[in-house]
């Protein structure tokens, strides 16, 4: 299988030279491009299930998006899709290429409204975005691939500085809402580097499917310790990574409401699943209507309580360690054990906030493992040890503890 037989390009080969088009990148992300009077750029959207086309503009404070139409192979502006920018009338000016088209405007600053719209400066996009034609010469070979729920997943063989490197390709049928959170995930990669987060090397969005383009992982913790009887230190070692991990993230200013545990080639230990992190800037807590994504068994009462996430209750869920979509210290030392595994979720809220019970500490973990546990337990968030404290605690462990 060849790159070209695995995506769909959008747009003509012009445009792709010229850098400015940065495929299927939400308006999230172009209001963080475009900054500067008659900044613009092209992308795709998604209209009422089709792809099209359209140029991005800033003008007056605000993001002005207009429809790149074409029409007995000329190409035009037409009015923007949204009923609330009703005063652009775009000018009777047809080209036989966008290109062409954007450089006349740019050139004779011809308005593209009456409102006085001028193209100034075109913005490219970033490294991380990768044309789909730099993937071969990147990665290499396809080694094989596997398909997964959102995903197909391809994984390429060594090649050049990048020692293994999967390809997930989102399904081409999936929501509006999932290829959102699938560039959410990215966006928030692409600004992190520590040796125990999953490696990022970029996104392609000037073709479909949407990809991304992350280091390879051999396997994940959970499938790690149901077929493996890990050894003390190396139980240690993983919740050390894992509080490195998220004392990084936190640093960063996320919170991460859940995640994966991978392990890649040399057994480290990898965060992942980013889809559902926030911001946790301003405010300091991030509030969520719903908890339809989130499993209840590896929330914080006030989580359960008020649906509020934050460094303090990602401190809790790491005290109870689910290794397929949480980092926490519990599932280790069971052996990967479903916490509260015969509690149904409403049973599971009753034990933690009015019993005010907790998991029963694992019996075979070291002593300041268990006092660490039970701190990140405490009902009251201010209580909780920080990341830096916990990640300090274990790092101090020392073999004969064990």
């Amino acid at each position: 299988m060849s790159v070209a037989q695995i995506f769909e390009e959008r747009i003509d080969p012009d445009l792709q030279s010229r850098g400015i088009f940065h495929g299927y990148v939400p308006l999230t992300d172009v209001k963080t491009l475009l900054i500067k009077e008659g900044d613009y750029l092209l992308r795709l959207i998604e209209h009422y299930g089709q792809l099209v086309c359209v140029l991005s503009v800033y003008h007056n404070g605000e993001v002005i998006t207009v429809c790149v139409n074409r029409k007995d192979q000329m190409y035009f502006f037409n009015v923007d899709y949204k009923v609330r920018m009703e005063h652009l009338s775009i000018r009777n000016v047809q080209h036989s290429s966008v290109g062409s088209l954007l450089d006349w405007h740019r050139n004779t600053k011809t308005p593209l409204a009456e409102k006085q719209i001028i193209l100034e400066n075109p913005v490219a996009f970033a490294s991380w975005n990768l044309p789909s034609s730099s993937i071969a010469q990147l990665l290499g070979d396809i080694y094989g691939c596997y398909r997964m729920k959102s995903y197909e997943v391809i994984i390429y063989v060594e090649k050049q500085k990048i020692h293994a490197a999967a390809l997930l390709l989102t399904n081409k049928q999936l929501m509006v809402e999932s290829k959102k959170q699938f560039l959410a995930e990215a966006r928030i990669l692409k600004e992190l580097s520590h040796p125990n987060i999953l490696q990022f090397y970029g996104v392609i969005v000037t073709a479909v499917p949407l990809t991304m383009i992350v280091g390879l992982c051999k396997t994940n913790l959970l499938i790690l310790l149901k077929k493996r009887k890990l050894r003390k230190d190396q139980k240690l070692r993983y919740v050390t990574e894992a509080a490195a991990a998220l004392k990084y993230f936190t640093e960063k200013g996320y919170v991460h409401k859940t995640k994966n545990c991978l392990i890649d080639q040399n057994m480290t230990l990898k965060l992942a699943n980013f889809c559902y992190a926030a911001s946790d800037r301003c405010p300091p807590f991030i509030h969520q209507e719903s908890l339809d994504n989130i499993c209840t068994r590896w929330l914080a009462p006030e989580t359960m309580l008020r649906h509020d996430f934050s460094k303090e209750t990602d401190v809790w869920a790491f005290g109870v360690l689910n290794i397929t979509s949480s980092f926490k210290m519990w599932e280790i030392y069971e052996n990967g054990e479903t916490p509260y595994r015969d509690l149904s979720n409403m049973e599971i809220r009753s034990y933690i906030i009015r019993s005010k019970k907790r998991l029963e500490l694992p019996k075979k973990a070291p002593i300041k493992v268990k006092k660490s546990m039970a701190r990140c337990w405490e009902e009251k968030p201010s209580r909780r040890p920080t990341f830096q404290e916990l990640e300090t605690t274990l790092k101090g462990i020392k073999n004969k503890e064990l």
